[in-house]
């Protein structure tokens, strides 16, 4: 299904099958005002090979519903899922078969009523979640940003590099299995910027630190980072360069600190300049009012003659 649009109607766009859905591509497609979900597809045998780019789904009774036995290799990207009563967009599947080679990425997740993108399965996940805007989603603490609950996890699944921010609950809530979560902004949420929730765990949903950290739960509800030093080790009369990286969210603030080259002041020839290179630090020496020195040229015939003050040769 390419160039078309769905609007006002019941469902904008349905494909459903008991069967497998294969090889299916939907691109540049508009579904805007309908009753229930702008697009619902349902695959009982699954999905492979589907790709869904440049989709607006906007201010229907649900963003995206995409549910089936298995998926494999969907893709979703650069599409807008705008303003809908129901959360963005869903992706539910229903068998242990789980996800694999799959993707979410670069799309913009915007001002719907419930969670902004979600995945369920009870079977494991290979999928990438990047790269996407979910920003102002949900009306109540239980919708939130990113939500991703899974069997387990495969190396290929991730969620990076979103910005996610002003959600109604969490920002990236992830309550089973296994999942890398970095590079994400998460800000101005109204719960955690990242929960990694166990079951039954009461509100404000902080999980606390202990040692060892072999609990169950989704990523074994690993603990908060607490950093106590981050010595440098090396001879203190070399310079030492040092690079960091990070990221930082808006309003945030950011001290690093280090050794900086320090200037040395004469005791009477006032302020130090830096030192030049192969050389002692330079002292400018201020010469006294009416000195013969204040002034120097060079006269006739090469000679040096020094003028102070008017008049004076």
């Amino acid at each position: 299904i390419r160039r078309s649009t769905a609007a006002a109607s019941r469902v904008g766009f349905s494909v459903g099958s008991n069967g497998r859905i294969a090889n299916a591509v939907f691109e540049s497609v508009t579904a805007s005002g309908n009753e229930r979900a702008g697009l619902s597809f349902f695959g009982g045998g699954g999905f492979e090979d589907l790709s869904a780019t440049d989709i607006q789904s906007v201010e229907n009774g649900a963003g995206w519903e995409l549910t089936g036995g298995e998926m494999t290799r969907v893709r979703i990207a650069n599409s807008e899922c705008r303003a809908n009563d129901d959360g963005g967009i869903r992706l539910t599947v229903t068998t242990t078969a789980g996800v694999s080679e799959s993707s979410v990425e670069g799309n913009r997740i915007v001002q719907n009523d419930g969670t902004g993108l979600s995945l369920v399965s009870t079977g494991p996940a290979g999928i990438t979640i990047s790269e996407n805007d979910v920003l102002n989603n949900g009306t109540t603490e239980s919708d939130h940003g990113i939500s991703f609950g899974v069997g387990e996890t495969s190396s290929a699944s991730g969620i990076s590099g979103n910005t996610v921010s002003g959600n109604a609950g969490a920002g990236i809530l992830a309550f089973r299995g296994r999942v890398a979560i970095s590079e994400n902004v998460t800000q101005n949420n109204g719960l955690l910027g990242i929960d990694l929730r166990p079951t039954n765990e009461p509100a404000p949903f902080i999980t606390a630190n202990d040692p060892g950290d072999s609990d169950e739960g989704v990523n074994r509800l690993q603990n908060t980072p607490d950093l106590v030093a981050a010595p440098i080790a090396g001879d203190r009369r070399r310079r030492h360069h040092e690079r960091v990286l990070g990221a930082a969210g808006a309003g945030a603030r950011a001290d690093v600190s280090g050794t900086r080259r320090r200037l040395r002041r004469h005791p009477t020839n006032g302020p130090a300049q830096p030192r030049s290179a192969g050389g002692p630090p330079r002292h400018r020496r201020a010469a006294p009012v009416g000195s013969r020195r204040a002034v120097r040229r060079t006269g006739p015939r090469g000679r040096r003659a020094t003028r102070g003050p008017a008049g004076d040769r």
